[in-house]
């Protein structure tokens, strides 16, 4: 009886446990999407401060033991950041990258692409040809815009070779 009674309980605190975890991940899961839903709507008013105020509170308190950026909420801050540019823009897109690397958070190709789309509105084309470069070495696929973006720098930088290697 009491063997049985032991494994009922420890069954009982094991599903217990379970159900919570899951259920603060599903929490965690929401609350990283209502940002980035939050940031993603600063794009459309410009409003970029506010967007870098609101990644900040979310690492804030992702330090405070609550869930880490993902590449996804990274790449959203990138595309407002990377909609216009100016000196403040630049030097917070270069912050949340390193921010982004420093958690070993792994770029994906929205992640390349913006940085692309950035270094294409600073008019560095050399820049974007080496993003393009880092990409193309990963073995990720090409997006139509990291594409479009990747033979325009080739063709302000004037370098034929480079257009040609990625029209193979």
């Amino acid at each position: 009886h009491t063997h049985q009674h032991i494994h009922t309980h420890v069954h009982t605190r094991t599903h217990t446990y379970a159900r919570a975890r899951a259920s603060t991940t599903h929490t965690h899961a929401r609350a990283r999407i209502r940002t980035r839903q939050a940031i993603s709507s600063c794009r459309a008013t410009d409003d970029w401060k506010t967007a870098v105020s609101l990644f900040n509170q979310f690492c804030r308190r992702a330090k405070e033991g609550a869930l880490e950026p993902n590449a996804i909420l990274y790449n959203t801050i990138l595309n407002v950041l990377g909609a216009d540019t100016d000196r403040q823009r630049e030097r917070e897109f270069s912050r949340v990258l390193k921010d982004m690397w420093r958690r070993e958070v792994v770029p994906d190709l929205g992640t390349y692409t913006s940085r692309m789309a950035f270094a294409t509105r600073g008019k560095r084309w050399r820049s974007v040809l080496a993003i393009w470069r880092e990409l193309d070495a990963i073995a990720c696929s090409q997006s139509a815009t990291s594409f479009a973006l990747g033979i325009r720098a080739a063709e302000m930088t004037g370098d034929g070779a480079q257009a040609k290697a990625m029209l193979q």
